[in-house]
């Protein structure tokens, strides 16, 4: 597998770790509500009351999290040592100018004799 593979996989591998520990979470808590309402322990208004303040809470987060995000996968790309858009750009235009420096020093072609 080349390099390009692996990293791309691992990339991957992590999503879907994300994804998964995602699931797992909201599994759980789902238990965990059907048996606290299921022992009376909370009730169904109580339970919405505390939904929607967490809903609030998680939305004032959501740029602090945004930004979290963003920074990891900054740090991500640059230790994997992808190449960045601005770098390729440059590459690209360093190759364009080394083509026409080469056409212009070539000769034409000789004259058959």
């Amino acid at each position: 597998m080349s390099n390009e593979g692996k990293k791309e996989s691992m990339f991957t591998r992590l999503f879907y770790a994300g994804v998964g520990l995602g699931a797992i979470a909201v599994e759980k808590l789902e238990k965990s509500v059907s048996k606290l309402i299921k022992d009376n322990k909370v009730s169904l208004d109580d339970l919405k009351g505390y939904i929607n303040k967490m809903v609030k809470d998680i939305a004032g987060k959501k740029d602090q999290l945004q930004k979290e995000m963003d920074d990891y996968i900054k740090d991500f790309i640059e230790k994997m040592k992808f190449a960045k858009k601005k770098d390729l750009d440059k590459l690209m235009k360093k190759l364009e100018e080394l083509e026409q420096k080469l056409e212009e020093k070539k000769l034409p072609p000789e004259e058959e004799k």
